[in-house]
């Protein structure tokens, strides 16, 4: 019996035990539920802040971008007013004058109501339907502006002529018969002059029409096969007094106002097609060498076409150049030369004097350059041609000619101005710098 009761332990201390196991075990279990409901609230409580931050976070925006919004439209709601009301004092109470051909202020045209002849019509006369300022402030005025622009290239319907050209060069070779505007751009007691455009040089004799049924025989007395521009004559005394009265003389003025977006008009045959008006803007302007000259060329928006031939006018009705289809200048769009360029070969061409020659190609140096670059004022010899008055002078590359007859001289058109003012044969003084050394040549011009 002894030994049976050391094999087992005492059954109360057994109890003991078990009940003291159950009793951690619940307390584990316990802390275990509190621990999970602790991290569970520490995360909905972390999830609420950030709730509610963002909830202050999107209020807060919303009200900085409601104030922007409402500042940015008090803003454009201002200035929208003060354009509103610049445009109508600059419309209704501000006149914009209109330049003349030396920049000074000249009244903005107006239209007469009293008729006057054709034959009192003075060349600063200014065309009817010119283009106001008011006309380019408003979309609507659009159609009424095309309208204008077309009555002002109709208005050199007085002073457009064309060409029946017999067109028979100097080799014997013939040609079929062509037509190519004229401008008449001069006149005096006994005669009209005009300047022809697109005849190539390839004639010896021309017809001149006027409108649709009367034509007459001119003298050619000048051209310019390069370019081919000529200059013509035509006896008043040939015309009927009703037609010599219905004719009137072209402005010629100049380009130099011309810029980028200034609208223009082509009238003659700017699209091969005769009396035809064409209108565009200014794209860009280039200068090219030429002997003896400098030809700045103006680019347009208008398409290009082969045939192409006629004269240019700004807004006021006035001549600024002589379309080109020259192939340096590109085949995209039209593009014409400055008047400023031209004038005077066919002023020199009206008087007899024939297509001048010197014989150089040079680059102007006005003084503000000069002094920029360190360099003489005047025309820095490029090229001079060896077979020429000029090379016959004692001219050479590299040298800059600074006075003609005592003159300052600045650019190339300055030059030819200067030549067609001396004549053919004339002899004139040349001032150079050569290697830093003043020289004073003898020169005379030929015609070619």
């Amino acid at each position: 019996m002894g030994t049976s009761d050391n094999l087992h332990d005492d059954p109360e201390k057994e109890n003991e035990k078990l009940s003291d196991e159950k009793r951690e075990r619940a307390e584990r279990k316990k802390r275990r539920i509190e621990e999970k409901k602790q991290k569970k609230k520490a995360a909905e409580d972390k999830d609420r802040f950030i709730r509610e931050t963002l909830k202050i976070d999107h209020k807060n925006n919303l009200r900085v971008y409601s104030r922007r919004v409402g500042v940015t439209l008090l803003l454009a709601l201002f200035f929208g007013m003060v354009a509103g009301v610049t445009f109508f004092v600059a419309n209704h109470f501000i006149s914009i004058p209109y330049l003349d051909d030396n920049g000074k202020g000249m009244e903005t045209p107006t239209v007469s109501t009293s008729e006057t002849p054709a034959a009192e019509r003075s060349q600063t006369e200014t065309v009817s339907n010119a283009i106001m300022p008011e006309d380019l402030t408003t979309l609507q005025g659009y159609e009424d502006v095309s309208k204008k622009l077309a009555g002002i290239g109709n208005s050199f319907n007085d002073s457009i002529t064309s060409f029946t050209v017999n067109s028979a060069d100097d080799t014997g070779v013939n040609y079929p018969d062509s037509l190519v505007p004229g401008l008449i751009f001069d006149e005096d007691d006994e005669h009209y002059y005009i300047v022809a455009s697109g005849a190539d040089g390839k004639y010896s004799k021309s017809s001149m029409q006027v409108g649709d049924d009367f034509s007459v025989a001119v003298d050619m007395l000048g051209e310019d096969k390069n370019i081919g521009l000529a200059v013509f004559s035509a006896e008043k005394s040939d015309f009927p007094e009703e037609k010599a009265q219905s004719l009137k003389k072209a402005l010629l003025s100049d380009s130099a106002g011309l810029i980028r977006g200034n609208l223009v008009i082509a009238v003659g045959c700017p699209d091969g097609c005769l009396d035809t008006v064409v209108t565009g803007i200014v794209t860009n302007t280039m200068d090219f060498q030429s002997t003896d000259n400098e030809i700045k060329i103006i680019k347009t928006d208008i398409p290009y076409y082969p045939q192409a031939s006629g004269f240019v006018s700004d807004i006021n009705g006035r001549i600024v150049g002589i379309i080109t289809t020259d192939e340096r200048t590109g085949k995209g769009n039209m593009s014409f030369i400055s008047i400023d360029s031209l004038r005077s070969e066919i002023l020199g061409l009206e008087a007899g004097n024939g297509r001048l020659y010197f014989g150089i190609k040079g680059t102007g140096v006005d003084k503000e350059k000069a002094e920029e670059d360190n360099l003489t004022p005047g025309i820095y010899i490029d090229q001079v041609d060896p077979e020429s008055p000029a090379f016959e002078s004692g001219l050479r590359n590299a040298d800059t000619i600074t006075k003609i007859n005592g003159n300052d001289i600045s650019s190339m058109n300055e030059f030819n101005s200067l030549i067609y003012n001396i004549g053919k044969g004339e002899k004139f003084d040349i001032a150079i710098v050569r290697n830093n050394e003043e020289k004073i040549l003898t020169g005379k011009v030929s015609e070619k």
